[in-house]
């Protein structure tokens, strides 16, 4: 296997262009070891603004950080089963952009861990806006929250035999909107549930 060495702006030794399963290190600014351009089952880095080890651009089954602006890591685009966190302006992790059963939490403003946009029969919390998890676009039999303003967990918006509550302003369990033989209680504006 050929090496190259080139595009070094500081002390790193910095590798690239390689096709098969070798370490490959390209772009380094500072004193980051950093890995790009691979095609294969090797883990790349690339991208890196800071002190982070960031890894992005696999197309198999490992696990891809990229796109960091702090200290925080974060895998994204992966077209697989594997865990992608991306989008991260905190220190939060987030997953995002899975198209299996794969747990995927994205959308964080907060230090929240938010999941969103599954199309299988996986959990799926999304949409907050403060410290609760919140659930939400399930098209199978999962309970699914959305919706909540406070710290309340609400379900809605399920189309099977499932228990969804949906629409709380207070701390109130509240359910709505089902279609089948389920119990629903909704519209409840206090601390009283309703059926």
């Amino acid at each position: 296997m050929v090496f190259q060495k080139y595009d070094g702006y500081d002390n790193t030794t910095v590798l690239c262009n390689v096709n098969d399963n070798t370490t490959v290190l390209c772009d380094v600014n500072d004193n980051t070891t950093v890995l790009c351009n691979v095609n294969d089952n090797t883990t790349v880095l690339c991208d890196v603004n800071d002190n982070t080890t960031v890894p992005c651009n696999v197309n198999d089954n490992n696990t891809v950080p990229c796109d960091v602006n702090d200290n925080t890591t974060v895998p994204c685009d992966v077209n697989d089963n594997t865990t992608v966190p991306c989008d991260v302006n905190d220190n939060t992790t987030v997953l995002c952009n899975v198209n299996d059963n794969t747990t995927v939490p994205c959308d964080v403003n907060d230090n929240t861990t938010v999941s969103c946009d599954v199309n299988d029969n996986t959990t799926v919390p999304c949409d907050v806006n403060d410290n609760t998890t919140v659930l939400c676009d399930v098209n199978d039999n999962t309970t699914v929250l959305c919706d909540v303003n406070d710290n309340t967990t609400v379900p809605c918006d399920v189309n099977d035999n499932t228990t969804v509550p949906c629409d709380v302003n207070d701390n109130t369990t509240v359910l709505c909107d089902v279609n089948d033989n389920t119990t629903v209680p909704c519209d409840v504006n206090d601390n009283t549930t309703v059926l």
